[in-house]
């Protein structure tokens, strides 16, 4: 496997003297390259056993800013050498110093002219991101993360329109405040957003705010600390279920036309709930994915798009080779707007037969449910308090899948949460048990089990 290293050959001893940065890549034993990036630093801020600027110093602005700049264009230099290596069969130094020469040519052949406004600063930001001249820690955003700025600049446009009829001026970055953070909070809230959706909004606003100043548009060092997330309460989310493993079972079963549509979503929803991934990764898989450990266990393993974590997953369900196999390993892509909506129909189509999916369940509505309600495209159902109800197969979309996989491997009890944590990629156990679809008296009886295990064990040990 390749890798991308920094290092420095001068041994100066005077901690103010400008040393240069090195670049190394190894990939096995046969490649070893390494060339100048070209960029200097002083050596007193240089760490050299961990091949990076030192954590933690403090100095005046002016350095610290230029330290910032080394180390944004050292983690996309490593990004461009990396994507390099993967992409060209012949890798020479040569190839290496013009794409460092290159890049840093690109970056300061055109000054940046970045508008000073909110707005038109996060307008300037979204097509950089989309070019990928504009990167997070070094990798490009997403499809996915533009999507979700795109979203928010409109929410954003209509909050400074709102801000300056309130208040008779304009937002900018200094005046941002804690009394401009709660109107952005009541306005959110105004426009009936679920407190999940409020939530992201405020990251946004907040991850912006940081942006700007590293760009150095203000110096409102306080602005990003008055954004604060709600705690928000499980009724005020909409529905997340998971499915059953009889239910996903009845699903594996059902008889439907080979190879048509609904075989094909059927099939790819099955993928995510024996794997744990999202669909941006069980729906991407393809046979080399399927390999074994050196002690022969039958595994997948992929790197996850939307977080570029490297997971190794036990197949746990002969389902899944079987599904593999019935495509020889060339398995279908089908666009997450077509299984979300496709996999509603084919569980309405099996509730017939498996009457726990037709149950209704108390929901919340999304904001974009809600405007489609006042103009009178849709109407949803209501029970007598006045909550919006839905059968349990309206709830399910893509992402059911993965909530499906790790709620039902954590009913198990065989496996602790760090073990299933390895599996589904996250990096904290307070964001994996957010996929524990559980209710209070799920959890009741799944502990009732666990005592009666123990009350029989004792009681077979008196004989």
């Amino acid at each position: 496997m390749a890798s991308v290293s920094f290092f420095t050959r001068a041994t100066s001893s005077k901690k103010d003297s400008e040393i240069t940065i090195w670049l190394r890549y190894r990939d096995g034993r046969a490649i070893d390259i390494r060339v100048s990036t070209t960029e200097t630093i002083p050596a007193k801020y240089w760490d050299s056993k961990r091949e990076t600027i030192k954590a933690g110093t403090l100095p005046d602005s002016e350095t610290q800013k230029r330290l910032e700049g080394i180390k944004e264009r050292l983690s996309n230099i490593r990004s461009l050498i990396f994507d390099v290596g993967k992409t060209n069969r012949e890798i020479t130094p040569a190839l290496f110093r013009e794409t460092i020469s290159g890049y840093l040519d690109s970056i300061k052949a055109v000054p940046r002219q970045i508008p000073s406004g909110i707005l038109e600063y996060l307008g300037y930001l979204i097509p950089l991101m989309e070019s990928g001249d504009y990167r997070y820690k070094g990798k490009p955003y997403s499809y996915n993360t533009i999507k979700v700025w795109k979203s928010f600049s409109l929410i954003l446009e209509r909050f400074l329109r709102f801000y300056h009829l309130r208040n008779g001026k304009a937002l900018t970055w200094d005046s941002i405040d804690k009394a401009a953070c709660d109107l952005f909070l009541s306005f959110l809230q105004g426009e009936n957003y679920l407190g999940t959706s409020v939530n992201k909004a405020v990251i946004n606003f907040r991850a912006l705010v940081n942006m700007a100043e590293k760009d150095g548009l203000h110096s409102n060092y306080t602005a990003a600390k008055h954004f604060y997330k709600q705690s928000v309460r499980e009724e005020d989310k909409t529905k997340r279920i998971y499915l059953t493993e009889k239910e996903v079972e009845a699903l594996y079963q059902m008889d439907l036309e080979p190879g048509g549509l609904y075989d094909q979503v059927r099939d790819i929803f099955l993928c995510g709930c024996y794997t744990g991934q999202r669909i941006s990764d069980y729906g991407r898989l393809i046979k080399q994915n399927f390999t074994e450990t050196a002690r022969g266990v039958k595994v997948v393993r992929l790197v996850q798009k939307k977080t570029d974590t490297p997971v190794t997953i036990p197949i746990i369900n002969d389902h899944l080779l079987a599904i593999v196999k019935k495509y020889k390993g060339n398995l279908p892509h089908i666009h997450d707007q077509v299984l979300n909506r496709e996999i509603k129909v084919i569980l309405e189509m099996l509730s017939e037969f498996v009457p726990s999916l037709a149950i209704y369940e108390k929901t919340t509505l999304t904001m974009k449910d809600l405007q489609m309600e006042r103009e009178g495209k849709v109407q949803f159902e209501r029970n007598e308090d006045g909550d919006v109800i839905m059968p349990r197969y309206e709830l399910v979309t893509s992402h059911t899948a993965r909530r499906t996989a790790l709620t039902n491997l954590f009913l198990t009890k065989l496996f602790n949460n760090i073990q299933l944590m390895h599996v589904s990629g996250h990096k904290t156990e307070k964001a994996f048990l957010e996929y524990i679809r559980l209710s209070g008296d799920e959890i009741a009886e799944s502990i009732d089990k666990i005592l009666q295990r123990q009350r029989d064990m004792k009681n077979n040990d008196i004989f």
